[in-house]
């Protein structure tokens, strides 16, 4: 952003330049790049966060089907254990 703003304040120590009208359209140019580039890298960042998110929600969730199939096999013996007693 330096840089964009530095081509303004040279050109408007002199307006009429054109080579320094093209400097403040490259560096407008570059500038906005810049903010695409960036802007990429934020969203596959949020792509890539969210499907680890998933991922970790789907291993939860297969945890806790396995945890109750555990409960209830546990209850299943409890109530066994209780019947020979």
């Amino acid at each position: 952003m330096e840089k964009f703003w530095n081509s303004w304040d040279e050109l408007s120590n002199d307006p009429e330049s054109e080579v320094k009208r093209i400097l403040v359209g490259n560096s407008g140019e570059q500038l906005a790049n810049s903010f695409n580039s960036l802007n990429d890298r934020m969203e596959n960042l949020s792509r890539e966060t969210a499907s680890m998110a998933q991922d970790k929600v789907t291993k939860v969730n297969a945890l806790i089907d396995q945890l109750g199939v555990v409960n209830r096999t546990a209850n299943r013996s409890a109530e066994l254990l209780e019947r020979k007693i």
